[in-house]
């Protein structure tokens, strides 16, 4: 059981660094029919980070649409949680850490479901003790 966030995400979609480490990540908690959670919010973030990657860094051999194809083939196997059900504890979380709310969603989902975290975001891992949650680290 996990909590995946956008940047997680996309190296599942867009090759990568870091790319085969969060694939054997997911896939040892496939393996072990663990739930992999995401809030809703992370569809829109991992959307513009596609579209930024495709567009504006002038990939022309890219194509979005296959792209966003593979995001939609992934989301579907991921537990989505509705940002709704984390705004109360995002906001305290958020207030509490000053982090942004979209982080704070992420890390109210891994506290709600006492899940690690699997974030690339720097500023994030670093509140991470501060927030009392758990994040997967390489």
């Amino acid at each position: 059981m996990m909590v995946l966030d956008a940047s997680a995400i996309v190296k599942l979609i867009i090759n990568e660094s870091e790319s085969d480490f969060v694939r054997k990540k997911v896939v040892s908690e496939a393996k072990k029919s663990e739930p992999i959670y995401t809030p809703d919010i992370a569809l829109a973030e991992s959307l513009n980070v596609i579209w930024k990657y495709s567009s504006l860094k002038s990939q022309n051999n890219i194509n979005q649409y296959k792209l966003l194809s593979d995001l939609m083939l992934l989301w579907n196997t991921l537990t989505v949680v509705n940002t709704a059900t984390l705004a109360s504890l995002a906001m305290k979380i958020a207030v509490d850490n000053k982090i942004t709310i979209y982080d704070a969603l992420y890390a109210a989902l891994s506290k709600l479901e006492n899940a690690p975290l699997l974030t690339f975001d720097k500023y994030l891992k670093s509140k991470a003790t501060d927030i009392e949650i758990k994040v997967v680290t390489i």
